[in-house]
């Protein structure tokens, strides 16, 4: 995902940030709760003031938790066909013991 940051600033706002990946600034401050590896500093109002270094390390947040949903999503339907063919197995080796 490419962000869209002016290069020459030394400091972004939280509403920067959040336009920036396209998510709400509530998701941004979840994030930085959650992931030890952001640490925005904060102004004297305590607003969030993310480096360059921490927009980097939201990118990989924001890219893992995009895969992760992704695999989440794919591992569901896999349970969901496994289970259906477990059930059809199931099904199969019951009649043939009522045919048998």
């Amino acid at each position: 995902m490419h962000i869209n940051l002016s290069a020459d600033k030394r400091y972004y706002s939280i509403g920067e940030v959040a336009k920036a990946f396209g998510v709400n600034a509530s998701l941004i401050r979840f994030w930085d709760s959650e992931f030890d590896i952001l640490k925005p500093k904060k102004n004297a109002k305590g607003n969030r003031m993310f480096t360059p270094e921490d927009v980097k390390n939201l990118q990989l947040i924001y890219h893992l938790v995009k895969e992760i949903s992704g695999a989440e999503k794919f591992m569901w339907i896999f349970g969901l066909i496994f289970i259906n063919s477990l059930t059809s197995l199931v099904y199969l080796l019951s009649a043939r013991k009522r045919i048998i």
